[in-house]
């Protein structure tokens, strides 16, 4: 269930930027055709480093679409949701056969967590996308609003990295 949920995640990130991609549409296509068997190579196999590979020409496919842009593109929190939702996902999904399941009160958990995170990760993007795009020329409110979204970087870090340990 969370392969396909993951594979269908990064389709949407490989579809997102290709409407707009104008002269790059060729090269967007490949790379989302890269990413995608990546991803699925990763998920079938249970190849964790396909799974990166396929994070980072994901990346790579979306940074590549926003030379055709002007300005900052309104759909970046969305993308980079997406990106984490997909890495979750396929992580997820490589869980070795013979490995006991969560409990129901388990599956809850990691449901909730990875909400938690995934929301959390919309919202912090968000707010750097509204202050980006702010018509302020600085002072203390721009610097402000960078530590308080270096802050909240630093402590979804501290969560995600706890949470791993």
């Amino acid at each position: 269930m969370t392969a396909v949920a993951a594979l269908l995640v990064a389709g949407g990130l490989v579809a997102y930027p290709l409407p707009s991609a104008g002269r790059l549409g060729g090269l967007l296509a490949v790379l989302g055709g890269l990413g995608l068997f990546s991803a699925a190579l990763g998920i079938v196999v249970g190849w964790p480093q396909a799974i990166t590979v396929a994070l980072l020409v994901l990346v790579g496919q979306y940074g590549i679409s926003l030379l055709n842009r002007e300005g900052v593109d309104p759909g970046a929190p969305l993308v980079a949701v997406g990106l984490l939702l997909f890495a979750e996902l396929a992580f997820a999904s490589l869980a070795a056969p013979g490995q006991v399941a969560f409990s129901p009160a388990g599956r809850r958990y990691q449901a909730l967590r990875v909400l938690v995170v995934v929301v959390g990760a919309g919202l912090v993007s968000g707010v750097l996308l509204l202050v980006v795009g702010a018509p302020l020329a600085g002072g203390p409110w721009m610097s402000a609003s960078g530590v308080g979204a270096a802050a909240g970087l630093i402590a979804l870090l501290a969560l995600l990295v706890r949470r791993s340990v």
